[in-house]
């Protein structure tokens, strides 16, 4: 029963598409990943503008909490009286360990790296972009 089926589609011709329909369908293809690039674009440039506005503020914020806990004191001793510091040692780490304003300093990297982020997607798909706008130039 198969053999007669391989030979009834055997003589038939095989279907084209048209020729038209690669060109209507990259077409398309182009115009999805242009619009996608373009929201990305937005989104990321709005994220960069937040990430700019936050980042002062958070870096006074940083400033303020060293200097309220002490820390800018102690690393000040560093540079001024380092054989004070070489005779306490671990001691000395430790108490600069514990007047580290860690909630502001994490708070000011986690916004430094939003900013870092946003600022490299809004370059990569701006290039993107420009990129598929030549290409159906």
């Amino acid at each position: 029963m198969r053999q007669d089926y391989e030979k009834l589609f055997s003589h038939m011709e095989t279907p084209e598409p048209p020729a038209e329909l690669i060109g209507q369908v990259m077409g398309l293809i182009v115009a999805k990943e242009r619009r996608s690039a373009i929201i990305r674009s937005v989104a990321f440039a709005i994220g960069l503008i937040a990430s700019l506005s936050a980042f002062v503020p958070a870096f006074h914020g940083v400033q303020a909490s060293m200097a309220e806990s002490g820390f800018l004191s102690y690393l000040s001793l560093l540079f001024s009286d380092t054989g004070a510091i070489l005779s306490t040692g671990q001691s000395f780490a430790l108490i600069l360990l514990e007047s580290l304003p860690v909630f502001s300093l994490a708070l000011f990297l986690a916004i430094v790296l939003l900013l870092l982020e946003s600022t490299f997607h809004l370059i990569t798909d701006t290039s993107r972009l420009f990129s598929l706008r030549s290409k159906t130039l």
